[in-house]
């Protein structure tokens, strides 16, 4: 159970680490519009944290940013899915928050949020090397995922 704990908690830093990194690129892309040099090297490095070079979730990002003028990003509140295996290439579920901040720091909004990502055993240098994606980063968090059978008594 040790090792499993140790795992959870690299997978937990790994998350929050990419998260971070993926809205500070986006941001600094979305804040810089008249900058086409730095524009040309920050859409690639986005596009690699998805699995598939997503422009769609890209997009998202940029769009979300754009319309409510965000220069900043601060994320917090990880919770990874307890229930979610952490075997290579299965699809895993974190919730987090996003807090965006104007170009003089002051809070514009904070969001709750869910992503879906993918750790794929990729080993290049290491036997038990994982490459790190994510697959959606606009999922809406779910309140509730229970059904109501309707019956009533």
């Amino acid at each position: 159970a040790v090792s499993r704990m140790d795992s959870l908690a690299s997978v937990n830093f790994i998350t929050r680490q990419k998260l971070t990194e993926v809205y500070e690129l986006s941001s600094l892309y979305s804040s810089n519009p008249n900058d086409s040099l730095l524009r040309e090297i920050l859409y690639p490095q986005m596009q690699s944290y998805f699995l598939k070079n997503d422009s769609v979730e890209i997009q998202a990002i940029l769009s979300e940013l754009d319309s409510l003028r965000v220069h900043f990003v601060e994320i917090g509140n990880l919770r990874l899915n307890k229930k979610d295996s952490l075997r290579p290439d299965s699809v895993k579920l974190v919730d987090y928050s996003v807090r965006y901040f104007s170009q003089d720091k002051k809070l514009i909004d904070s969001l709750q949020k869910t992503a879906q990502y993918i750790l794929k055993k990729e080993p290049k240098k290491f036997k038990h090397e994982f490459i790190f994606y994510f697959n959606d980063l606009s999922t809406p968090q779910v309140e509730n995922d229970t059904i109501s059978s309707g019956v009533t008594q």
